[in-house]
């Protein structure tokens, strides 16, 4: 009997024929093998050495033989019934369905890079085995042994942001339809994917949980890979000074991003942020030039990044009296330097705050800027006046465990308005010397006509949103009806 054909014999004594989802295979004492590429050299190595175990001593058959069998045991694998589609196979069956026969060179980065709006540094490149397709990424090995999905679209590392305490951020991007989305996340959180998707899974973030190990170590590989492109920034935790005594963050990108360390000072610091003119902010200022009380106000607002500088503590500026007289635009004057004071942003505080831990967020939001809190007639407990008082120069907050905000820093002068004087919240004769009480009116207890305009000098800031206020506001008393319905107006936009 030929060779060929006693071998064949042989192979169907010894091997399984089997049919996978996309291919037919061999089976032999456990061990799989596929008829392509090098799978197929090790079919033909098995043969002759089953060969040589069955027929000892006898020369093993050549490669003519060997093909001719491999060939014979192919049609018969074919015809095999397929086996239970494994997950593996149905990811397979999943690329394939999205044209991928062939793994490209770049893995798949080509189809990023060709956008406009691509944000991978350059020099970026795809690690193995992951694979970038116009559905998401996948895990997809060169010789086809195991596909899975790690994403349902885009997602990459394109920057590392480190803190003052030398702690991680990094930058994800994913592509939500035609636009990126961008958020700084803690490097904690992408070591875990389960929490990441705790994290921004609200925020569109293309994973499920079941696949959340699978994107952690997706983002770990692209990172590692890209090491030496992945761009390096300072990020600022606090508006105003940072810690190498030379940067001031004034606002959001300028020149630092800032990134809170909770999420309820967002608001806040978004109030934070270039607008008008300076000159048209000194003009404003300079119509108040009659009106102390008001001008303690704007040095208020200029003095709080001499603080730290001079070596001096926090303190606060209290401006009481009966209502319209100008207290809160006072108070908006002094945040005007560095924020918008208007009504529809976030930047003045309320003494109707539930808690001083609220407070304390507030303030620790910067390091040598203003911050106002208005109407202590509006406090729930008196109790919150005199604490809040006491804590403001000692630049941080109260010593905490279990996860609460603990001695959170700042530095800043506090501008206090009310009805009633934030020292009479208080029967302790300290409180005297940490707060700077100003109890005239000021505007005076009877608007002139020639008053300066009452929300102009608050609003015509170079950080704020709203320049000059109309020269119809001259001559309006601040409180009344007129005033009201002028504030309420929407300004021109200065350049």
């Amino acid at each position: 009997m030929p060779k060929a054909e006693r071998l064949l014999a042989l192979a169907r004594q010894e091997y399984e024929p089997r049919r996978a989802t996309r291919w037919p295979y061999l089976l032999r004492r456990g061990e799989r093998f596929r008829f392509e590429g090098p799978d197929r050299r090790w079919l033909l190595a098995d043969l002759r050495a089953a060969w040589r175990e069955a027929f000892p001593g006898e020369p093993a058959p050549g490669a003519r033989d060997l093909n001719a069998v491999a060939d014979d045991l192919r049609c018969l694998a074919e015809q095999a019934e397929p086996d239970e589609a494994s997950a593996d196979d149905l990811a397979a069956e999943l690329i394939a369905a999205r044209g991928i026969s062939v793994i490209p060179g770049d893995r798949g980065l080509s189809l990023v890079a060709r956008l406009e709006d691509c944000p991978l540094p350059g020099g970026y490149v795809i690690p193995e085995p992951y694979l970038i397709a116009a559905d998401g990424i996948h895990l997809a090995r060169d010789d086809g042994a195991g596909h899975a999905r790690v994403a349902w679209a885009w997602l990459f590392p394109i920057a590392i942001y480190v803190d003052p305490d030398g702690d991680h951020l990094v930058e994800l991007i994913w592509r939500d339809g035609v636009r990126w989305v961008s958020r700084l996340v803690r490097r904690a959180i992408t070591k875990s994917g389960r929490k990441l998707v705790a994290e921004v899974g609200d925020a569109g973030l293309p994973v499920i949980e079941a696949e959340a190990r699978q994107a952690e170590r997706w983002l770990a590989a692209a990172e590692a890979a890209n090491r030496q492109v992945i761009p390096r920034h300072p990020v600022a935790r606090q508006l105003g000074w940072q810690t190498d005594g030379k940067t001031f963050a004034a606002a959001q990108d300028m020149p630092w991003r800032v990134e809170p360390r909770y999420a309820d000072q967002a608001a806040a610091l978004a109030a934070h942020r270039p607008r008008g003119t300076l000159a048209a902010w000194k003009d404003a200022i300079a119509a108040a030039s009659g009106h102390p009380v008001v001008r303690v106000g704007a040095y208020a607002g200029l003095a709080s990044p001499l603080l730290g500088l001079l070596g001096l503590d926090s303190f606060t500026v209290d401006i009481s009296g009966r209502s319209t007289r100008g207290k809160t635009i006072t108070a908006m004057v002094a945040l005007s330097c560095w924020a918008n004071p208007s009504d529809e942003s976030d930047a003045m505080l309320s003494w109707q705050v539930p808690s001083v831990i609220a407070i304390e967020k507030r303030l620790n939001l910067v390091n040598g800027l203003t911050v106002v809190i208005d109407e202590t007639r509006l406090v729930k407990d008196p109790a919150l006046v005199d604490a809040v008082v006491y804590m403001i120069p000692k630049n941080h907050g109260k010593p905490r465990g279990g996860g609460w905000p603990n001695m959170i820093p700042w530095r800043a002068v506090v501008v206090s308005t009310g009805e009633q004087p934030a020292t009479s919240f208080t029967t302790h004769q300290g409180a005297s010397a940490r707060v700077l009480s100003i109890c005239s009116p000021p505007f005076g207890t009877d608007a002139p006509a020639a008053a300066p305009p009452p929300r102009q000098s608050s609003r015509a800031s170079k950080r704020t949103t709203a320049p000059l206020a109309p020269p119809s506001w001259r001559g309006c008393r601040p409180g009344s009806k007129r005033t009201a319905a002028r504030a309420s107006s929407e300004p021109a936009t200065a350049s």
